[in-house]
């Protein structure tokens, strides 16, 4: 197989009313009002003042009246007016100040994860049963560093040998891994780790690093470390999407006994998180991608 994958760390009043008339001074017994009539210029001193003079003061005081009603009024309205421009400004001040919706060209923040425990979001023995089809259990503890990249000739190759190492995941601000293996003795195994980065760019460039690296590596020998000798690989069956790319690494049957061995490694990206996941076996089918996609489930929920 390519090798043991590793990680490195990482809220108002109406106005006055004019007074009634007085009575003229020293009155004496009334004189007798002709029937129906008004009284003429002849009439005696005790009665009322002539109409032209009575009309003179009545309209005096009448006018004066008239005047302050108007002028409370004229108040009245003023203050209205006033009162509801001042309403209707301040009401425009706190819907300009509040804005009730994100304007039309506001871009939504998106999401970023990171966890306590990266290792949380690792697939448990069952889900890993339910991925793969295969009974497997944990290898050890989760690996929380990442190791050197595995020696290969072209060098570029190591992406493709291990995308897990110093150079792709040395930068992320987070890691965890783990290794399953056979319990009844086969070499079948599976690899489980994801990273979280600081930015959603970062985890992007992960993603393109590991492509470039794979497009560029269709045969390479990983370099074995003694007493391990070298093996030879083919890359191949690449499917390569926006935030997602899986391939698959064939071990030279002559370099395993003329038995067919096969990795199937898938690579996914969302927002600030990496996930990847290994297969190995004879027949690993898709098995990594859906291995994948539990770890991208759990560390995307929280």
């Amino acid at each position: 197989m390519t090798g043991n994958d590793g990680f490195g760390p990482h809220q108002t009043g109406a106005g006055p009313q004019p007074g009634s008339w007085p009575p003229p001074a020293g009155a004496q017994t009334p004189w007798p009002q002709p029937p129906g009539g008004s009284w003429g210029p002849g009439a005696p001193q005790w009665a009322p003042p002539p109409a032209r003079r009575r009309g003179r003061r009545g309209l005096l005081i009448a006018g004066a009246a008239a005047v302050v009603i108007v002028a409370v009024v004229i108040a009245i309205v003023v203050v209205t007016r006033q009162s509801a421009t001042v309403s209707s400004i301040r009401t425009s001040e706190v819907k300009t100040a509040v804005p009730s919706s994100l304007p039309s060209n506001a871009t939504p923040a998106r999401p970023f994860y990171m966890l306590a425990d990266p290792a949380d979001a690792l697939p448990t023995a069952d889900e890993v049963k339910t991925a793969t089809l295969m009974e497997l259990t944990p290898n050890g503890t989760p690996r929380t560093t990442s190791g050197p990249d595995h020696p290969t000739n072209p060098p570029a190759c190591s992406l493709a040998a291990s995308s897990t190492t110093q150079t792709m995941w040395g930068g992320a601000s987070q890691l965890a891994g783990q290794q399953f293996t056979d319990p009844h003795g086969s070499s079948t195994m599976a690899w489980a780790g994801l990273a979280f980065w600081s930015t959603n760019e970062a985890a992007q460039a992960s993603l393109d690093r590991l492509a470039a690296a794979v497009a560029g590596c269709g045969a390479f020998t990983l370099l074995g470390v003694a007493p391990n000798p070298d093996t030879k690989w083919t890359t191949s069956d690449i499917r390569r999407g926006d935030q997602r790319i899986g391939f698959t690494t064939t071990l030279a049957a002559e370099d395993n006994g003329g038995t067919p061995w096969k990795c199937v490694q898938d690579y996914h990206v969302e927002d600030n998180v990496s996930v990847t996941a290994r297969m190995c076996s004879p027949n690993p089918s898709g098995a990594a991608a859906a291995l994948s996609d539990v770890v991208m489930g759990k560390a995307t929920k929280h």
